[in-house]
């Protein structure tokens, strides 16, 4: 029986058996595939600029020795079971120095056999009926997640849903994985790194590069392509060329046509909460090159110019302002977008938000075109700009006219001077109409006359008859 023999963190040789030329834990003997945690250093041509500078490399005992860990690797450990942290809390770690609370795990054991080991710890759930992960839940501590090793392949080319199967040994269960950024594993035991893909080399020079054949990888699952635009736009990596070209021909071939609206629209969500502008608007770019805009946000790849969306973007420092902003430019309808939008499964409520603020920005906007079903606030007939910014004060909240106001400096146009002088004045503007139905009652209206003449007094009272006795006056 040949056995691994490659040096772990402890100076000891890996007495596992070879299982086709691998090792479960290690990779083929061949191939170095444990590594050692290198540094990675923040900054410098050719590196990924949102790195956080690491000192002397990071401490994989974060992992090893985190509290939500130590008792699951102690059970897995006595009984001889191998286990690692893998995806994301790998990944994070190697750039940041912390895991964060994604804390993923992946085991040779079966289903039983993770239940019976986590059972004693806390509560467990259950998800997936074959090929289940296995929730530790416990109060005050993050989550631990445990699925046995696996494989995933779509059989049929429409398929939405993959079919699962056991991986032989880990470096089979990181192949299925999508970038080798989120292909690295930390052996929970020896503290070792396992990067077969050389995902810690990518992650230091912000390459997003697909494990293996990406032509292979995006097939398998399409929204793939969308996460590669939401990776961009979180952490600044871009893709490397040929995973971007099959990113390119897999929505070409209309592949993302059978991705669900609700996993893209998650995707979406993340795009725009993006901590770094510039990454998000460059990554919204990359998305209209790769002609896959319309599906991350319907109605919105319109826009009239895309290089004034995406500069735009760079200065909407507010997550809450980017999708309003991108509805203000897309179009002179934002509520007709917002209808696209919900129609493709977006939040109605944060729709109708952003459509609210959109429709404000392009009313009060210095320079914009008139909005259907809106009086423009400069160049109305008849309507003067400060009796307009009143009635806009008093429709609208503090916060609205805040977001309008970010949203024009964005695309470098501004709100109407008029309205800045409304808000000082807010309380008089915002305050209940001096007279209502009973006094319109009173001087002997009845039925449509009644809400006619009410809206008739509400104009005079922007135009400064603010006094009860006044519109009183005026309704007899």
């Amino acid at each position: 029986m040949t056995t691994c023999g490659s040096t772990t963190r402890n100076g000891t040789a890996c007495q596992r058996p070879l299982v086709a030329g691998r090792c479960p834990d290690h990779g083929t003997s061949a191939s170095p595939a444990v590594v050692p945690v290198a540094p990675v250093v923040a900054g410098g041509s050719g590196t990924d600029p949102f790195l956080s500078p690491a000192g002397n490399g990071p401490d994989v005992s974060v992992l090893t020795g985190h509290p939500a860990l130590l008792d699951v690797i102690a059970a897995f450990d006595a009984e001889d079971i191998p286990l690692h942290a893998v995806g994301g809390c790998v990944r994070d770690l190697i750039r940041t120095g912390t895991p964060g609370n994604d804390l993923d795990l992946t085991t040779p054991a079966d289903t039983d056999t993770i239940r019976r080991l986590l059972d004693p710890l806390g509560s467990l759930t259950l998800e997936g009926v074959s090929f289940g992960m296995v929730r530790l839940c416990r109060k005050g501590m993050p989550d631990v997640e445990i699925t046995r090793y696996r494989t995933e392949t779509y059989d049929d080319e429409g398929s939405r849903k993959p079919t699962t199967r056991t991986a032989s040994d880990l470096v089979e269960d990181l192949e299925r994985r999508d970038f080798t950024v989120n292909a690295m594993a930390v052996d929970l035991m020896s503290g070792d790194l396992v990067d077969p893909f050389g995902g810690a080399a990518d992650l230091h020079a912000g390459v997003l590069r697909a494990v293996g054949d990406p032509t292979e990888r995006f097939a398998e699952d399409p929204l793939r392509v969308i996460r590669a635009i939401r990776f961009s736009a979180q952490r600044g990596w871009r893709p490397d060329p040929d995973t971007r070209a099959a990113a390119k021909q897999t929505v070409a071939d209309g592949r993302l046509g059978i991705v669900s609206d609700e996993r893209i629209v998650a995707e979406a969500q993340k795009i725009l909460v993006s901590p770094h502008p510039a990454a998000m608007s460059r990554a919204i770019r990359g998305a209209h090159s790769l002609g896959c805009l319309y599906r991350l946000f319907p109605g919105v790849s319109v826009m009239a110019g895309m290089q004034q969306t995406a500069s735009g973007m760079d200065r909407c420092d507010e997550p809450a302002d980017r999708l309003a902003f991108m509805i203000k430019l897309s179009g002179p309808d934002p509520k007709a977008i917002g209808s696209i939008l919900k129609r493709a499964k977006w939040p109605h409520e944060q729709v109708d938000a952003a459509v609210r603020i959109a429709r404000l920005a392009k009313v009060a906007d210095r320079y914009s075109p008139d909005v259907r079903g809106e009086e423009r606030i400069h160049g109305h007939p008849g309507s003067e700009p400060d009796i307009e910014a009143r009635r806009l004060v008093r429709t609208y909240s503090d916060a609205e006219l805040d977001a309008a106001a970010r949203i024009a400096r964005a695309d470098r146009s501004g709100l109407h001077p008029s309205v800045a002088q409304a808000r000082k004045d807010a309380d008089v503007w915002r305050a209940p109409l001096p007279v209502n139905g009973h006094d319109a009652m009173t001087a002997g209206l009845r039925g449509p006359a009644i809400g006619t003449a009410l809206r008739t007094c509400e104009s005079l009272y922007l135009r400064g008859m603010t006094t009860r006795e006044d519109l009183l006056t005026w309704l007899r």
